[in-house]
Parts: structure tokens; C-alpha cells; sequence
């Protein structure tokens, strides 16, 4: 008898990715189509394109961060300037007359000067970039001193413990070079200069006999300045650090500002610190 034709027993082949074109095609759970490009070398290896980006690349990538910035001035206030201690602090219109004199040479007291801001970094390599922003400065001082007003006194009136408070409001702008960049440590220096102006100079005193005083000094003086220094941040996560800046400031001499511990002492020693949140 003639013999059966023998089965096909090959093995049906499996269903899975199917190259077309050097794509891969997969069907889903819809049995709807999926692509994903795919290259394929000459040793037979096949590269997947995609947005597989490394970590530190990433970190690396960073461009523009956002800057908020609380830090204030370590300064000593044992400096005096004989030339500051008679000068009537007058009113416009009538100098001669009516004002504060500050009694006696090094009388002043001064408050540590203490400012906030908030302010904007861009880097425009790995290693340069530069910062610019906005600030607030707190100044104050005591001292005891002459009021002179000749429509309420007949003589210059003593007062002690006069206080006298400025308010600045400046802008600042910093060059930074970094020196040790890590994934959680930024070493760098920096130096740049501030642009501020005086909104406010007041002064209030208690006096038994004649009562509080309160008074208002010239304002509108621009105070410029130049600072130097070295600073490190720390990578709390890819989006925040906290970083501390100390540095050497000098401020430039303006006969226009009020007596300060900036025009007594003009080098002094400034002590930054505070937060950066990256974009």
C-alpha cells in the first residue's frame, strides 16, 4: 500500500516582534500596531532610540536657576570717624538751623546691617555664570545728640539715645566661576558689586521733659559698592541647594548718604546665606 504522506511536524514559529524596515512591530492587548524605532549594527546588536538620559548629564544640563537669598553683615562697629561727629543732620531748605548734632567723637552705636532678597542665576557655561536680583538693607545706629528746631525751642534741646534707622533698597550683581562642580557639592568664587538707594532715614528719641522726638533726615542718596568671595552650595535634590557666600565689601565713599556704619567703616566682612530653587 502506498505510503501516507508524512506530517508536517515543524514547529510553527512563535509570534512576537516582527522586523520591518529596521522597526520592530509589536501588537498590544487591541492587537493595535506599536513602533519603536530600533537601529541594528553590524555585529547584530540593535540600539533603541529614546530619551534615556543620565542623571548626571541631566544635573549638568542645568541652565537657569532661581535664587532667594537671606543673608546679613558681620561688621565691627569700634571704628570712628572724627570728621562725622559735629555734622548737623538737617532738613533741606533750612541747614543751618534746624537738625540733630551728634555730641562727642565715636558716640554712635551701630546695629549689624541686615538684608533679604530674592534674585535670578543664568549659567552660561559649566563653569561661568552670573546672577542679578533685588534687595532690602536694614542700617541702625544710637547715639546722643542736639535737636535744633527753632520754631518749637529756643536752644537746642538734648536728647540720648537717639535712634536713627535707614532703609536701602539695592541691586545687586554677582560673576560666578565655579572651581569644584559635583553631584551634591558646588565650590566656587565671585565677586561683583550692589547699586542702592536710601528710601528712609529717620530718628526717634524719648526726652522726660520735652517728649518724643521724631524726625526725618535727607534721603535719596545712592550708596554703590564692590564685593569679592568665595562660596559653596549643597544639592539638597536636583531642584533645591542651600548655599553660604562669605565675602569682602567696599563700600564707596558718598557725601550725600547719611552716617552709617558703611561710611565710618567702609571694608567690612559680609556673611551670605540661603536657598536656590533651580527651573
Amino acid at each position: 500500500p502506498a505510503e501516507e504522506p508524512a506530517a508536517d511536524t515543524a514547529p510553527e514559529k512563535e509570534s512576537g516582534p516582527q522586523q520591518a524596515g529596521g522597526r520592530s512591530v509589536k501588537a498590544d492587548h487591541k492587537g493595535q500596531d506599536i513602533h519603536e524605532s530600533a537601529t541594528e549594527d553590524s555585529a547584530g546588536t540593535t540600539a533603541w532610540d529614546g530619551d534615556f538620559d543620565d542623571p548626571g548629564e541631566k544635573r549638568g544640563r542645568r541652565k537657569i536657576g532661581t535664587e532667594l537669598a537671606v543673608f546679613g553683615n558681620a561688621v565691627s562697629n569700634a571704628s570712628t570717624d572724627s570728621r562725622d561727629g559735629n555734622l548737623m543732620m538737617s532738613s533741606p531748605g533750612n541747614t543751618q538751623t534746624t537738625g540733630i548734632r551728634e555730641l562727642g567723637e565715636g558716640n554712635s552705636r551701630y546695629g549689624i546691617p541686615v538684608s533679604a532678597g530674592v534674585g535670578i542665576r543664568l549659567s552660561f557655561t559649566e563653569k561661568w555664570s552670573m546672577s542679578a536680583g533685588i534687595n532690602y538693607t536694614y542700617l541702625s545706629r544710637t547715639f546722643d545728640g542736639l535737636y535744633s528746631d527753632p520754631e518749637k525751642f529756643r536752644e537746642p534741646v538734648l536728647y540720648e539715645n537717639i535712634r536713627n534707622t535707614q532703609h536701602y533698597i539695592g541691586i545687586p550683581v554677582n560673576f560666578y566661576y565655579s572651581i569644584v562642580q559635583k553631584d551634591f557639592i558646588d565650590f566656587y568664587v565671585y565677586a561683583g558689586g550692589t547699586a542702592e538707594y536710601c528710601v528712609s532715614n529717620s530718628y526717634s528719641a524719648d526726652n522726660s521733659y520735652y517728649g518724643r522726638l521724631h524726625y526725618s533726615g535727607q534721603a535719596g542718596a545712592v550708596q554703590l559698592s564692590a564685593n569679592a568671595g568665595i562660596g559653596v552650595e549643597f544639592s539638597i535634590s536636583d531642584f533645591f541647594g542651600i548655599y553660604i557666600d562669605p565675602s569682602l565689601r567696599y563700600y564707596f565713599r558718598n557725601s550725600n548718604a547719611p552716617k552709617s556704619i558703611r561710611t565710618v567703616q567702609p571694608l567690612m566682612l559680609g556673611f551670605e546665606a540661603g536657598l536656590r530653587f533651580r527651573l
